[in-house]
């Protein structure tokens, strides 16, 4: 935790100047500094203690905010801290901001002027970035494209490949259910005795009406378990005259002995 002392007072002094500047804003410099001992606590007091300070200082916030930092700022290795900062890769959980930021952090402890800083991050960004399509974009930029512009290429990229990701995994969820469907076939009213069709119960399409092969009531002749043999029209009228016209019921009865034979053909 020692190693977060000075980034946790860095936090800690902007927010204090926001209430100084808020609503503590009527505040004389001596009451700022009281209230900024009183939020350090005991520690901070006895730190505040072992300085050599004029009265003036005393009574200056931005003195004594200054003095802490010095105090909690570790003696740190600039050389070091670029080293460090040029290994850091983007990790597979992080976003392109995310990642920026902690390069920006580490950038700081580089001592690098703010053009060497900007170019310096655009840099790691190519390094460390987890996305070869970007590194790729970036590094055929040229030396005028800015820290922004390579932040935004990132970030294009990134919200392009997860809106493909839900689009393949919508897709998959589709192809899947479809392969899965069956349909229900056991839901279908089973074959009527009475006339070889599938109907609901209560409906006979054959109810009331007469057998084309052995005459007798309710039910038709695709499902007659008789075993006599129709009468065929020919033997009943006898050899029909070439020039003979059928009459209705001639017509009716051979065709629905025709239509019988053909249902047998394809059972």
């Amino acid at each position: 935790m020692l190693n977060d002392l000075p980034n946790a007072f860095h936090n800690f002094e902007q927010y204090c100047k926001l209430i100084f500047s808020g609503p503590l804003l009527k505040k004389t410099g001596p009451e700022k500094v009281t209230f900024l001992l009183l939020w350090l606590g005991q520690e901070g007091i006895t730190i505040f203690n072992s300085w050599e300070l004029t009265d003036q200082d005393k009574a200056a916030p931005d003195t004594v905010f200054g003095k802490f930092k010095t105090h909690f700022e570790p003696k740190s290795n600039f050389r070091l801290n670029r080293f460090h900062l040029h290994n850091y890769k983007q990790q597979s959980h992080e976003t392109t901001d995310d990642f920026v930021t902690r390069c920006k952090i580490q950038a700081k402890k580089c001592k690098l002027t703010d053009e060497a800083l900007q170019e310096k991050l655009i840099e790691q960004l190519i390094l460390g970035t987890k996305h070869k399509k970007v590194q790729e974009s970036l590094l055929g930029k040229d030396e005028k494209h800015t820290l922004d512009n390579a932040i935004d290429i990132a970030r294009t990229h990134e919200a392009t490949q997860l809106h493909m990701e839900e689009l393949t995994n919508s897709s998959s969820v589709n192809v899947n259910a479809v392969r899965r469907y069956k349909p229900n076939t056991a839901s279908r009213s089973p074959q009527c005795g009475r006339c070889g069709l599938n109907h609901n119960d209560g409906e006979y399409p054959a109810l009331g009406t007469k057998c084309n092969k052995c005459g007798k009531i309710g039910h038709w002749k695709r499902v007659c378990r008789s075993k006599s043999k129709p009468q065929l029209p020919s033997k009943r009228f006898g050899k029909t005259p070439k020039n003979k016209k059928w009459d209705k019921r001639d017509v009716n009865e051979l065709s629905q002995d025709q239509d019988q034979k053909s249902q047998r053909s394809t059972d």
